[in-house]
């Protein structure tokens, strides 16, 4: 098999994998020192972020292009579902649903949504 590109370990104790033929190695998870892992979906050169998990369980999902992935959606240890829209940056809270069926509905612009 010829040689490919399957991982770079950094200075600061990230670690960044990739998957694919030679040449054609595609980012697809980075694992950082504070156990927080991020994961990518795309074609070399096109890795989009699609995960995050945080070592607390948390889990937050991004959709769009690359560079420009907005928080679509959060899972959160207690079985709440948090969502999101809006573009990057700009993403507002408009609905948490949970485990016992209720859903909550938000409000207003990022940082002032309210039920």
């Amino acid at each position: 098999e010829a040689e490919r590109h399957v991982r770079t370990d950094y200075p600061n104790g990230e670690v960044a994998y990739f998957e694919g033929t030679r040449e054609a190695e595609r980012h697809v998870r980075t694992d950082f020192p504070d156990g927080t892992i991020r994961l990518f979906k795309g074609g070399r050169g096109a890795e989009r972020l699609a995960r995050t998990v945080n070592p607390d369980g948390v889990v937050a999902h991004f959709e769009g292009a690359r560079a420009a992935e907005s928080l679509v959606r959060v899972e959160l240890r207690g079985g709440e579902i948090a969502y999101f829209e809006g573009a990057k940056g700009a993403e507002r809270h408009v609905r948490t649903e949970y485990p016992n069926g209720m859903v909550a509905h938000f409000v207003g612009e990022r940082g002032a949504e309210t039920l």
